[in-house]
């Protein structure tokens, strides 16, 4: 799971780690509250990872920023675990993600990445 939330794992693969980490908590997490509570402190590590990556990439600019690939994979993830209906996201993390679909962060003359809005 750091990979995860360190978003070095292969965009391709994102669901399928995602989708394998949520059975587990409905097969064996139905019947075991840590494994329910494991698998919530997973997924809100990789919501909190997501968003620090996206403000810091908004905030730095392109020189200290984290690189385009890993916002993009931040992205990704955070719409896949979306999808999941297992865990919700906080709807500040919603609301910063969807404003990275123009070319221009909404509010401000921050360049999105043609490669980051597409996701």
């Amino acid at each position: 799971t750091r990979e995860l939330s360190s978003f070095t794992v292969p965009i391709d693969a994102v669901s399928n780690c995602l989708a394998a980490i949520d059975a587990l908590c409905r097969t064996k997490g139905k019947d075991d509250d840590a494994v329910q509570k494991s698998v919530h402190h997973c997924f809100s590590s990789i919501c909190n990872s997501g968003r620090e990556e996206i403000t810091a990439f908004v905030k730095g600019g392109r020189n200290r920023a984290p690189s385009e690939k890993r916002v993009q994979t931040a992205v990704f993830t955070l719409g896949e675990l979306s999808l999941l209906g297992s865990f919700q996201i906080c709807p500040g993390t919603v609301t910063l993600v969807q404003s990275m679909l123009s070319s221009k962060l909404l509010g401000s003359d921050v360049s999105i990445p043609q490669s980051i809005q597409a996701q």
